[in-house]
């Protein structure tokens, strides 16, 4: 479980875990994953950093944390679950017996041209430019 004064979050050991804020400036849940751990995203981390800046913002001005008028959640853009191993590895090149990782920016290039259909054909070229 990781605290600050403006949120908790409570985990179910590898099956998600929640956010729940501490601040009454921000909705009941934060954020929440429905699988995984805590620590499997660093960038949950700077997120929370955030949460907590916005928190003592708050506090110390009395400002709103989310301005009138803007949304306050959004409906995920990506509903791909791409990883970087097997199966997604087979064409890398192999380092002793084993493929590579295809890495974290082309798992996410590669889904986002998934969303989007783009190209509706690929070219045939493998190659570095």
């Amino acid at each position: 479980m990781r605290q600050s004064n403006a949120y908790t979050v409570v985990g179910r050991n590898r099956n998600g875990f929640v956010v729940l804020a501490n601040d009454d400036a921000f909705k009941a849940v934060i954020g929440y994953s429905d699988e995984g751990t805590f620590g499997d995203n660093p960038a949950l981390g700077w997120f929370l950093d955030r949460i907590n800046d916005a928190s003592l913002r708050t506090a110390s001005t009395g400002s709103q944390v989310i301005p009138a008028g803007c949304k306050s959640s959004v409906e995920h853009l990506v509903t791909t679950k791409w990883g970087q191993d097997a199966p997604f590895n087979s064409q890398c090149p192999q380092v002793n017996d084993k493929n590579c990782w295809v890495g974290c920016v082309a798992t996410a290039m590669a889904q986002i041209m998934s969303v989007y259909q783009y190209p509706s054909r690929g070219k045939g070229v493998a190659s570095y430019s």
